[in-house]
């Protein structure tokens, strides 16, 4: 199956966001992973900043398989989350960026944050205020 012929509905979609709303929303769950043809890892943190704590929270990972790429699918599960967080006033982290996938980050309107090197590899933290 190839990514022109890979079939993944708005339905598909609208079901991992549904996911991740449910996750957002409620405050008491740590962790959220979904599987299938997208796959989100989110997890709940909070940042210091002196005597202020911001309740943020990190997309450890997003991957479209293989055979679904090349169609924005990426694109509009990251658009969903920034919405839904933005209207819970969250903050979204996206951590472990490679430095290639940079560009797309801030196309979706994250900033470069950090930059760290670990195990010989370039990561760059990219945050977006709600």
């Amino acid at each position: 199956m190839t990514a022109t012929t890979a079939t993944f509905t708005s339905k598909q979609v609208s079901s991992v966001l549904s996911a991740a709303d449910t996750f957002l929303q409620t405050p008491n769950l740590p962790h959220m992973k979904s599987s299938g043809p997208i796959t989100i890892d989110l997890v709940r943190s909070k940042i210091e900043y002196g005597a202020l704590t911001v309740p943020v929270v990190v997309i450890e990972d997003i991957t479209v398989a293989p055979d679904y790429r090349g169609n924005g699918w990426f694109i509009s599960v990251v658009r969903g989350l920034i919405e839904r967080a933005g209207a819970l006033g969250l903050h979204l982290y996206v951590m472990n960026v490679k430095t290639d996938d940079v560009p797309t980050w801030t196309r979706l309107g994250f900033i470069p944050h950090e930059v760290h090197i670990d195990t010989g590899r370039r990561y760059i933290w990219v945050s977006r205020n709600a």
